[in-house]
């Protein structure tokens, strides 16, 4: 897939970051309703766990929010959010997928249309967020679109 879509320079973060993630249980069947919805709605479920303390988790959802990030986000993926509070809410849906709680957050796990995790290998990129650019964040959404 070809990257081709930039983030215009004017198209800044605004603060304060947003808090994206509510203190709710999530079950399972939560989780796999989420994701049957959403594949219904011809989108890819996109599964973000982190927590409103997590600066990075900050960061990436603010990336999210910038209108040409949004946009694309909004056409062609649908975002669940699940808390992991202080690693105390949660923590059973992160190991669903083979996530160890113990390598950071955010963790971003991104499924198609057959409900595989497509980026497996790399859930952990965005633990990092603060120190990369919105262009990376955004490129990585669109690598793993289908």
């Amino acid at each position: 897939m070809t990257l081709n879509i930039t983030v215009p320079n004017e198209e800044i973060l605004k603060k304060p970051f947003p808090l994206p993630y509510e203190r709710i249980d999530v079950t399972e069947n939560d989780l796999k309703n989420f994701i049957d919805k959403t594949i219904n709605n011809d989108k890819q479920p996109v599964v973000i766990f982190g927590a409103n303390w997590c600066p990075d988790c900050r960061i990436l959802s603010a990336v999210l929010d910038l209108e040409t990030v949004n946009n694309y986000v909004v056409d062609n993926f649908e975002i669940l959010y699940i808390d992991l509070g202080r690693y105390d809410i949660n923590m059973s849906l992160m190991q669903s997928f083979d996530i160890m709680p113990q390598q950071g957050i955010p963790r971003v796990v991104i499924l198609n249309k057959d409900k595989e995790v497509l980026n497996i290998k790399d859930t952990g990129e965005w633990t990092t967020a603060r120190s990369r650019t919105k262009q990376e964040i955004f490129n990585y959404f669109q690598e793993y679109k289908e």
